[in-house]
């Protein structure tokens, strides 16, 4: 399983971030940064919540990373990151995600009425 310091360290790669970088994202402090990435320190709560949103990664998730809550296993991460995402946006731009899936959904749907797979027996 990944542990904090792993998430926190590829998160930073990922997005060719330094520490300093996430510090000036959140309230957080670059020695406080240090600790969490290095592992001589484990974050408060409120301090997995700040870098969850400087990443814009799902807070349960980050908070389960860090052994503050257990691990979700309902869904997917991508699922996870599109929920956490959306609710973020006001209610009107909310619809505009709902519809947007809902027109790729009807056009996966069309397509394979369309374009059926012909199986073979």
């Amino acid at each position: 399983m990944l542990k904090f310091r792993e998430w926190i360290t590829e998160q930073l790669a990922a997005r060719n971030w330094s520490q300093a970088d996430l510090a000036r994202m959140t309230t957080l402090t670059p020695q406080a940064i240090s600790h969490y990435v290095n592992g001589s320190r484990m974050p408060e709560p409120a301090a997995v919540v700040a870098i969850a949103d400087a990443f814009r990664y799902p807070t349960y998730d980050a908070l389960s990373l860090a052994g503050y809550v257990p691990p979700r296993e309902d869904r997917t991460l991508i699922s996870r990151v599109i929920v956490e995402l959306t609710s973020k946006l006001p209610p009107e731009d909310q619809e505009l995600v709902a519809d947007y899936i809902n027109m790729l959904l009807d056009r996966r749907q069309r397509d394979k009425i369309d374009h059926p797979i012909h199986e073979e027996m």
